[in-house]
């Protein structure tokens, strides 16, 4: 609804990014946090395990994707809690998709989900080259 956020909206996540993008404006470009292979340590509403994630995997939003397979239900899951990206992120992003593609095809998925509950916004170019890649 407007103005209302979803129930399972997580705005401890969401602070986190906004702090995160404040602090890497005004620290030196030479510093960064630790690389992640997921997004478990922000949020438990993310899996541990991944299928895939963005080569450059940050807090500091270089990179954002990760991916997940649910085997039980055969469905490849894309989660994208932004479409924010800098320096190397745009670079690793395109493939980044191209990998979850790949994955989701050797993993036999029958469903693919786009996980966008997170997202905030951000780039229309990246928005757009998820869907060219995927449709």
């Amino acid at each position: 609804m407007l103005g209302l956020s979803p129930a399972n909206y997580n705005t401890t996540y969401s602070q986190y990014l906004i702090d995160q993008n404040k602090t890497n404006d005004i620290s030196s470009s030479n510093t960064r946090s630790p690389a992640l292979t997921n997004w478990n340590s922000i949020s438990d509403a993310y899996p541990a395990i991944t299928m895939s994630h963005q080569a450059s995997l940050n807090v500091d939003l270089s990179g954002v994707i990760t991916s997940y397979f649910l085997a039980d239900t055969s469905t490849a899951v894309l989660s994208i809690p932004s479409f924010y990206g800098y320096g190397i992120g745009i670079d690793s992003f395109s493939q980044a998709v191209i990998d979850f593609i790949s994955n989701a095809t050797d993993n036999n998925a029958t469903s693919v989900i786009i996980d966008l509950q997170q997202n905030s916004g951000g780039q229309e170019s990246l928005a757009f080259e998820v869907f060219r890649r995927v449709c």
